[in-house]
């Protein structure tokens, strides 16, 4: 349903500025298949070096939810300030009708070899540096490099298919893309998601309650 809303978007690129969920993975998909490259969008560097990464990149959209552009304006995060269009995906999917959804729906469970034919992009994603010496970096990841990240995870665990992760880094990280969504994607893994990764508590909740068996992050968080 998606595809075709994002083949619409000017240039090769689109912005993703979603926290880890499920949300951040359809979106990343729904991207590649409309022919874009998804450039994901670091919002804690602040709004000037998000700019830089957008005029890096030719990005002229950014798809993220309303609920977390509220969020992040009362926060002080001046989003508004940045010279790009925004399209709202919670918004978006609430204009949808009904026949749409159940022919997409139809469309997901019979239609699985037209994937083979869409035209993806060379590029997997790109990134940012942090844009702690100097301003962020844009690092372009293709499917090769992304693949061969997902090979070294698969030969340091030994992943089953009763296996269940925690995803809780950002989709900017490149930890938090490849491992907590491309990897149970392509190893049909279920995985739990939460938006934030310090609210420790909640995690433990997570961990529990869906009995997970493997958590993905990194030293500064766990």
């Amino acid at each position: 349903m998606l595809k075709p809303i994002i083949e619409k978007v000017a240039g090769d690129h689109v912005g993703i500025m979603l926290p880890a969920s499920a949300s951040a993975s359809i979106l990343y998909l729904a991207a590649l298949f409309a022919g874009k490259t998804p450039v994901m969008i670091n919002w804690t560097v602040g709004v000037g070096n998000v700019q830089h990464g957008l005029d890096l990149t030719g990005v002229t959209t950014i798809i993220t939810a309303r609920a977390l552009y509220r969020k992040l304006m009362g926060q002080g995060v001046e989003l508004s300030a940045i010279a790009t269009g925004w399209l709202f995906v919670d918004e978006v999917a609430a204009t949808i009708p009904t026949p749409r959804k159940i022919g997409a729906l139809l469309q997901a469970l019979l239609g699985a070899r037209s994937l083979a034919h869409a035209k993806i992009p060379e590029t997997a994603a790109i990134l940012f540096t942090s844009g702690s010496e100097s301003r962020p970096k844009a690092v372009p990841l293709t499917h090769a490099n992304i693949i061969a990240n997902m090979r070294d995870f698969a030969s340091i665990v030994a992943f089953a298919d009763n296996h269940r992760l925690l995803g809780m880094l950002p989709p900017f990280h490149s930890l938090g893309l490849v491992g907590t969504i491309i990897l149970p994607l392509c190893l049909g893994l279920r995985t739990v998601y939460h938006t934030n990764p310090t609210e420790a508590t909640i995690l433990a909740g997570l961990i529990e309650r869906y009995r997970v068996s493997t958590v993905i992050g990194t030293p500064t968080f766990l």
